[in-house]
């Protein structure tokens, strides 16, 4: 959208707020009139909050939002939401839509059809960004300016989560009820990488800080597992005690 931005600033969610390297943050807070979220960038010490113009804000509301940060540019950071991707090239004073090719024009009459539910800068290639939606997974490669579909193969083009690679450059993860994929080609073919899992529901997917070969899964009725093999064997995590 164009115009002046709102006055109203959308403040960090406090206990949805997260830090990783300096490279892509993800979360999806409840979203509401003012908590979206907060995305900081340790590299710079920046931290940045969301402030939406109100036309933008309302295409917000009752669904979700999932950030990723250009980690060689810190003033652009990219936001998918229930109406497709914004973009903003100026720490977020002004944000503008960035949907074409995102979808195709036959099923946009759908509710659902621009929900992006995981969004990633390429950590090697900052111009190429991944879109997750809920008709599949996107790729640009000029910066959001337009989106081609990937990743047809896959059994469930609903994902829940997603990893760039940051040790290797066309390496992707996705999650979905269908388990792990990984692509090793930018994500034209895939193979499913579960050994150990003993539920592919898996919600949530994330990359150590300090050993990319090692990585964690949550799962919806197993718990947490670990890979310290870049995702060939998964160990279940040992479950959390109450010290009370």
């Amino acid at each position: 959208s164009s115009g002046s931005p709102d006055t109203q600033v959308v403040h960090p969610v406090s206990d949805s707020s997260w830090t990783e390297s300096g490279l892509t943050y993800n979360t999806r807070p409840p979203v509401g009139a003012a908590n979206l979220g907060s995305v900081s960038n340790t590299a710079s010490n920046t931290t940045y909050s969301i402030t939406l113009n109100a036309s933008q804000l309302q295409s917000l509301i009752g669904g979700q939002l999932t950030l990723a940060l250009d980690s060689t540019r810190p003033t652009i950071l990219y936001a998918g939401t229930s109406g497709g991707v914004y973009k903003t090239m100026n720490r977020a004073v002004r944000w503008e839509k960035a949907n074409n090719g995102l979808v195709p024009p036959d099923i946009l009459q759908s509710s659902r059809a621009l929900g992006v539910t995981v969004i990633q800068v390429d950590p090697h290639v900052p111009d190429t960004v991944y879109a997750a939606t809920l008709n599949g997974l996107y790729r640009s490669t000029d910066g959001a300016k337009s989106w081609t579909r990937t990743a047809q193969s896959l059994p469930d083009q609903m994902m829940s989560a997603m990893v760039l690679d940051r040790a290797k450059a066309g390496v992707i993860y996705v999650a979905s009820r269908e388990g792990v994929h990984k692509s090793e080609d930018g994500g034209i073919t895939w193979i499913p990488i579960n050994k150990g899992l003993a539920s592919l529901n898996v919600r949530s997917l994330a990359q150590s800080p300090t050993d990319p070969k090692t990585f964690y899964v949550g799962t919806n009725g197993s718990g947490l597992y670990r890979s310290r093999d870049g995702g060939d064997r998964w160990e279940p995590m040992p479950p959390v005690r109450s010290r009370n």
